[in-house]
């Protein structure tokens, strides 16, 4: 069962699913430092103005109106609002396992730009292009809910059809702020995920302190290291269990070795065990 709900703010509209969330968001504020998050959907980022950074495992990016990003699960982004004023954009969150299964790959291949060689942003993209979409599936939530699931479906293939046409299209050049220890040890934690490391491992790889990569760590990402590596395993994790995986595979292909530890990890920080997105499937 698909859940619908719309909230409105000052600064925010949306509409949400239980599996598909589309906003058009308003803001006037700032973050300071980046608000990183990562999460277990698919995500759109279409922004239309302010003075923003945008960041993504790592590699910042100076936004200009009218750019798209795109996210995987699990990939680790954030924002930074350089100015007081204005701040506008889209957002499309979606579970990949919805997309009906003879073309989900297809139209999720933009997204896994580090397996196919694809890139994260896109810019400029025509407002005409998108936008209608986005407004589409905001307008489901005046639907009744057999409409809404019903149109949802057809709206968001073809969106995703728009944006796969935009794949092979020209990005903007990445801004390199962060640190380069901070950026080897993202490198390292991608490469190694399903690999059993510590702290002093990671340190080693980037040829710092444990200490010295902890407080960059912490001062850039907002966390500390390994709080970052356990988030990040446990919502991969989640990602292959939603897909069918056992859960003790999956722990074991996200660098868990004691299932026990994984399963206090995973309800810590999503809040429920793994049988509860088992029975997703």
């Amino acid at each position: 069962m698909i859940f619908l709900g719309t909230t409105l703010s000052s600064h925010m509209e949306q509409f949400l699913f239980r599996t598909l969330s589309a906003s058009h968001k308003f803001g006037t504020y700032k973050h300071d430092p980046y608000e990183v998050h990562c999460h277990s959907f698919f995500e759109l980022y279409y922004f239309l103005s302010g003075e923003v950074r945008y960041m993504v495992e790592g590699v910042t990016y100076e936004l200009a109106p009218h750019t798209l990003l795109l996210m995987a699960p699990a990939v680790l982004h954030g924002i930074r609002l350089l100015a007081e004023g204005p701040y506008e954009r889209y957002v499309i969150q979606f579970a990949g396992e919805e997309l009906p299964p003879a073309y989900r790959d297809f139209l999720l291949q933009p997204f896994l730009y580090r397996e196919n060689g694809g890139q994260v942003v896109y810019t400029p993209v025509s407002e005409t292009a998108l936008v209608p979409y986005f407004d589409s599936l905001i307008a489901c939530a005046s639907l009744p809910p057999k409409e809404q699931e019903t149109e949802s479906a057809i709206v968001l293939p073809d969106l995703l059809l728009q944006v796969r046409r935009l794949y092979r299209a020209r990005g903007i050049r990445p801004t390199p702020a962060l640190p380069k220890a901070v950026s080897d040890a993202l490198a390292f934690i991608n490469r190694h995920l399903s690999d059993p490391f510590a702290l002093p491992d990671v340190a080693a790889a980037c040829f710092v302190s444990e200490h010295q990569l902890g407080k960059r760590f912490r001062e850039v990402m907002g966390e500390p290291v390994m709080q970052y590596i356990s988030r990040k395993r446990v919502i991969t994790a989640q990602q292959y269990i939603r897909s069918g995986t056992p859960a003790q595979e999956a722990a074991r292909l996200c660098g868990f070795r004691d299932y026990s530890v994984f399963f206090r990890t995973y309800k810590k920080i999503l809040g429920h065990p793994p049988v509860q997105d088992q029975r997703l499937r």
